[in-house]
């Protein structure tokens, strides 16, 4: 199975996203100056304006896996107006904090990516989502884990992103574990997000695995 693959310098771009991640420090944007919990300075944030902007003001269900600090969450808040949100993470203390900031329209609950019937536990309890990304331990035996399950728990036309893939990773040694679930998607695609400010120091993983469902 072949995936498409794609490369984005975003350096020209300054999305609502992006200033929302300088807002809100996430190292989701490139433009984060402060302390964002990973030290990470990823290039995604206009890539995620790029595919949200239609739906961004839609009552949609997204979930994020592993929300760290908790300021992504604060900028999907804002970005997304009407969506409900979810923030799944196995660190209890992140949990905590991330209930702590009470934000509305907003849910969290433990997930543990590294065991599939976790995951299947915490997705299945909340039904179907438009958005689902994944941003937890960047292991690949984890991504395929919930890339196995995710097609059951995804709207038609819903989104799930994979971020942080390592550069150095082999994209056929994903293409030969998603054999299986590459039915359920209309497209499958790696992103390498460039940027002029990126930096991820000792990990080069500025890369997306971005899957549209189908109708299947």
């Amino acid at each position: 199975m072949k995936l498409n693959a794609l490369t984005i310098d975003s350096t020209k771009s300054i999305s609502d996203l992006c200033l929302l991640g300088e807002k809100y420090p996430t190292d989701k944007s490139p433009y984060s100056k402060e302390d964002n919990g990973s030290g990470h300075n990823h290039a995604y944030t206009a890539i995620y304006d790029l595919l949200f902007a239609s739906i961004r003001y839609k009552d949609i269900k997204i979930a994020e896996i592993g929300i760290l600090n908790n300021m992504s969450m604060l900028c999907w808040r804002e970005y997304f107006p009407h969506a409900k949100l979810f923030g799944f993470e196995y660190n209890l203390t992140f949990l905590e904090n991330g209930k702590s900031s009470n934000l509305n329209n907003t849910i969290y609950d433990f997930i543990n990516i590294t065991d599939e019937a976790s995951i299947e536990k915490c997705m299945i309890d909340y039904g179907k989502f438009d958005i689902i990304i994944e941003d937890s331990t960047h292991r690949f035996e984890d991504q395929i884990r919930l890339i196995d399950v995710a097609h059951k728990y995804l709207n038609t036309g819903g989104i799930l992103i994979i971020e942080d893939i390592f550069k150095n990773e082999d994209e056929n040694k994903y293409s030969n574990n998603m054999i299986n679930i590459s039915e359920y998607y209309s497209t499958i695609t790696f992103i390498n997000a460039d940027h002029n400010l990126k930096n991820s120091p000792g990990w080069n993983n500025d890369k997306l695995l971005i899957l549209i469902r189908n109708e299947k």
